[in-house]
């Protein structure tokens, strides 16, 4: 998995292909060159507001400002959390830009880059479709009826290729903020219902109430906790014995294609 906490191999690449050095972009981010080797080596961390003034200023190219998300968010949602939480990662991210994604993605991991193109139907290389539903299906799902995956199936809104290999997962699509401000909009995540999360597996949950949530799934000594990633949302702490069937199911979420807002 390629990841970086700015996206550097990519800065470098455009820095090469533009003729700019180091010194440039101290200039241009008004900080001192020693700043800038400490964004290269990961020991400060670029803003948004600075990550879209470099990708204006190298004239970096969409496919390569899709790579250099791909590190960003493999690094930093990943990496950080781990530091965080504590453990280790299941979760892919591939990185998507554009104005609207269509029905059909296909997510490849290819050389240093998760690439995400549009289906063709010739095209193959080893990816499996899955079936895509929505959050508010997905609150209809009763595990005592069926099997997550076939639910979907039967019920899907579009489908997705994705790198997995489960047999039993489906796609989830982001279709608002109000599911998972974490993602944005119109992403869609691989959810494995034939898995048991793991503690610090980011999972799609359903409460008791019959919302469906996503969250940071811990578990010691008998307390299970759901924590929102984006550490504004509501977090999810009970006693499995005092408190048994406050989630109805969870199932960890392996993979994810994130869509990113193409810069003017």
């Amino acid at each position: 998995m390629e990841k970086h906490i700015n996206g550097w191999p990519v800065i470098s690449k455009w820095l090469g292909i533009n003729e700019k050095r180091q010194a440039d972009l101290a200039r241009l981010l008004g900080i001192t060159p020693s700043a800038v080797s400490q964004i290269k080596q990961g020991g400060i961390m670029l803003n948004a507001e600075q990550l879209n003034a470099i990708i204006k200023y190298l004239n970096i190219e969409i496919d390569d400002m899709c790579r250099l998300y791909t590190y960003i968010f493999n690094a930093r949602l990943l990496d950080g959390l781990s530091i965080q939480h504590g453990g280790s990662q299941r979760l892919t991210i591939n990185v998507t830009c554009g104005s609207e994604l269509s029905d059909h993605y296909v997510s490849r991991q290819s050389g240093p880059l998760n690439e995400v193109h549009e289906e063709h139907s010739s095209y193959s290389g080893g990816l499996k479709k899955y079936d895509v539903i929505s959050f508010e299906t997905a609150e209809h799902y009763e595990p005592a009826l069926e099997a997550p995956h076939m639910f979907a199936a039967a019920r899907a809104c579009s489908s997705a290729f994705f790198t997995g290999s489960g047999e039993k997962c489906f796609g989830l699509k982001i279709d608002t903020d109000e599911f998972a401000p974490e993602f944005p909009q119109n992403s869609i995540l691989l959810v494995d219902g034939g898995e048991y999360p793991c503690s610090n597996d980011i999972v799609i949950a359903k409460l008791r109430g019959g919302k469906v949530i996503i969250r940071r799934y811990t578990r010691e000594n008998g307390i299970v906790m759901l924590a929102p990633e984006n550490f504004t949302g509501v977090k999810f702490e009970w006693n499995c014995s005092l408190n048994p069937g406050f989630v109805q199911w969870m199932f960890p979420v392996v993979e994810a294609t994130l869509k990113l807002r193409q810069t003017s």
